[in-house]
C-alpha cells in the first residue's frame, strides 16, 4: 500500500490506470495497472487510517438467551407425518 501511495495515479479507461513513480534520480517510471473490477489494488488506499473498533458486539455475561437449534418440544413419538 505504501508503494501505491507514492504513485501518481491516472485513470486511462474502465480497466486501466497509469501509475507514475519518481525515482531517486528524478526520472519518472510509468507502470500500467490493469484491473478486472473497479480500481483494483488502488481501492486499498481508501482504507488508510482505518481502525477496527475495540468491541464489535456489546455483550454482558448472563444476558444471552439460550437458543435451541432444534425445536423438539412439540415432537412426540409417532406424531410426525402420519396424522
Amino acid at each position: 500500500i505504501r508503494w501505491l501511495a507514492q504513485a501518481k495515479a491516472e485513470k486511462w479507461d474502465e480497466s486501466r490506470y497509469r501509475l507514475t513513480f519518481t525515482m531517486p534520480d528524478g526520472l519518472p517510471v510509468t507502470w500500467i495497472l490493469r484491473t478486472e473490477m473497479g480500481s483494483g489494488p488502488l481501492a486499498l488506499l481508501k482504507l488508510r487510517g482505518f481502525t477496527l473498533p475495540k468491541e464489535i458486539f456489546d455483550t454482558t455475561p448472563g444476558d444471552d438467551p439460550v437458543i435451541s437449534l432444534v425445536d423438539d418440544d412439540d415432537l412426540t413419538e409417532g406424531s410426525c407425518c402420519n396424522d
